[in-house]
């Protein structure tokens, strides 16, 4: 058995539902990393701003006044907080109460809102082409003897660049997003498993199809599939029984033919052999009569067996299946075999229920098949009924009544030799023929009568006909509403 051939990647169920599951969760987890980023730069500004506000703090505790003028001694430490080896530089002033430069670097920037006593103003400046975060404090200084220092406030200005900042905010985004990312590849590779362990009897139903040879149509098993490929499995074993149903139609079909084929060819080859072998004109002239009668029937045959065929339910080649006459179908049918009604002198007959409007019996159906149902029916009646009798086919409606549709009804009744009660469902079985003296046939005529009017949702039964003389073959059809019943419905 040749191997199943991999499907591309592309369309891999595994993969589709693991990104289904992941991209989501990738979506969350972005978010949540901004967000996580978001909080770490806060964070990280924080300390920053905490850092600045301590050394601040530490430089302006160290102004002194003496003798009237403002001095600032920097310790080490109120800088050395900010070594915490990234690299960062840190720039300051003091400026007296009049702006006047007491320590630092006179060109350090300074905010451009003014700080008060009780409130330090943060801001972001740059110095000599690098950002800077600086912080500018007001601290009062007492013993100021210039007239023009009589608040005796100084004002101290400290900055840092910002990479400690930045490698501080990289720091705590990083410890932030480690457990999202784990989080992330743990559910993905969880997901994976579970879909493959999930997907299990989806290979199982693969690798038994791939396993089984071409005529196994046996119904998959649905034993310990999950309820989702319950219907999947179903829907595909309706399929495979409908294969079924198809091939041994076939193999019926092609048994059938050939059992009923080998013998009227096996007397054709025979006639053809004695009319060879006679001297005679006459002799002649008889088997070339009794060669074209045998090719009549076998021609009759192998057309009955297409139409039973045609007939199937579960032949591939659909039937016409339109909304069909039946009136104008069976005068047809009727049309085409008077010729036979003559020779035998049948009184050949059509009648409609005259309590009924002349309008069509629309049913739906193929009309070359319901053609051929009414034609086989009539053709049974015509072969039984005896030289001199009749022949009628009455074709009228019976209305709905409840949940039962409205229906065509096709009787057609001889005043033939009938069919006894207890054969009367056997003459419907292919090639089952009630035998009687001087009647040709093959038993396919009722089967493709029921065949044909089962297909279109129909029925067909037999009874006696009336006062208990000859057969009466009542076939019934669903109707279609005529478009003019429809306009007008008939009142209740």
């Amino acid at each position: 058995m040749r191997p199943l051939p991999a499907l591309p990647t592309a369309h891999s169920l595994r993969l589709n539902l693991v990104l289904w599951l992941v991209a989501p969760l990738g979506i969350i987890a972005a978010v949540m990393a901004w967000i996580a980023y978001s909080n770490a730069a806060l964070t990280a500004a924080a300390v920053t701003d905490r850092i600045l506000a301590a050394s601040a703090q530490t430089i302006a505790e160290q102004v002194k006044v003496e003798n009237g003028e403002a001095t600032a001694l920097i310790p080490p430490s109120a800088l050395g907080i900010f070594a915490t080896g990234a690299g960062d530089r840190v720039v300051y002033k003091v400026l007296d109460p009049t702006d006047d430069l007491i320590a630092g670097i006179a060109d350090v920037p300074v905010p451009a809102r003014r700080p008060s006593v009780a409130t330090p103003v943060y801001f972001e400046a740059a110095f000599r082409g690098q950002p800077f975060r600086g912080i500018a404090m007001i601290q009062p200084v007492v013993g100021f003897t210039d007239p023009r220092d009589a608040s005796g406030e100084v004002t101290v200005i400290v900055a840092a660049t910002e990479h400690d900042e930045a490698a501080m905010t990289r720091s705590l985004w990083l410890q932030g997003i480690q457990p999202i990312g784990i989080l992330l590849v743990l559910v993905a590779g969880l997901g994976w498993f579970g879909l493959n362990r999930g997907l299990k009897p989806l290979d199982r139903i693969r690798r038994d199809l791939a396993d089984r040879s071409e005529t196994d149509l046996s119904p998959l098993s649905v034993a310990g599939l999950p309820s989702e490929v319950h219907p999947l499995v179903t829907a595909f074993n309706g399929a495979l029984g409908r294969i079924e149903s198809y091939i041994a139609a076939q193999r019926r079909f092609v048994a059938n033919a050939a059992h009923q084929l080998h013998t009227p060819l096996t007397l054709l080859k025979m006639q053809t052999h004695y009319g060879l072998t006679e001297e005679t004109v006459a002799a002649k002239d008889e088997a070339l009569s009794a060669l074209d009668s045998g090719l009549g029937q076998l021609s009759r045959l192998i057309n009955q067996l297409l139409t039973l065929a045609r007939a199937e339910p579960h032949t591939p080649t659909k039937p016409d299946v339109k909304p069909a006459d039946i009136v104008a179908l069976a005068m047809e049918a009727l049309a085409n075999l008077a010729p036979l009604a003559l020779d035998k002198a049948i009184d050949l007959s059509f009648e409609r229920d005259p309590r009924e409007h002349s309008g069509p019996l629309l049913v739906a159906a193929s009309p070359t098949l319901l053609r051929e149902m009414v034609a086989n029916l009539v053709d049974n009646a015509l072969c039984y009924t005896p030289v001199g009798g009749r022949v009628a086919v009455l074709l009228g409606r019976q209305d709905a009544s409840g949940a039962s549709p409205a229906e065509a009804v096709i009787r057609v009744v001889d005043t033939g030799p009938g069919i006894p009660p207890d054969e009367r469902e056997r003459v419907f079985e292919r090639f089952y023929r009630v035998l009687r003296p001087g009647v040709e046939g093959n038993g396919l005529g009722l089967a493709i009568v029921r065949e044909i009017a089962s297909g279109a949702g129909g029925s067909v039964s037999l009874a006696d006909g009336p006062g208990g003389v000859g057969l009466e073959a009542v076939v019934r059809l669903p109707l279609l509403a005529h478009p003019s019943e429809r306009e007008n419905p008939p009142a209740a």
